[in-house]
């Protein structure tokens, strides 16, 4: 570690360090868990979708997604949803 400009470390001293790091496989693990009912996938299609409410109509559409891990709690949504947005299981 560079020393900060700002800041004199010096031998002996303790800190506290956080940081994020990835376990290999983890990127199927990346996105948005929703309940396996949320994500359908056509008889006559490979894309996997999810209906979404838009709440300024109050309607709902279908949006298409890409999948990730299958997980206990639901599936990973890696593209296609967002954080707060309203699907329909």
């Amino acid at each position: 570690m560079d020393q900060p400009a700002d800041i004199q470390i010096l031998p002996g001293m303790a800190g506290f360090v956080t940081g994020e790091g990835d376990l290999p496989g983890d990127n199927d693990r990346r996105g948005v868990t929703v309940p396996i009912g949320a994500v359908f996938t056509p008889d006559t299609e490979t894309k996997s979708y999810a209906w979404i409410i838009d709440r300024d109509t109050m309607t709902v559409h279908r949006r298409p997604v890409k999948t990730g891990a299958l997980l206990a709690n639901g599936i990973v949504v890696q593209e296609g949803l967002s954080p707060g947005d309203w699907s329909v299981t």
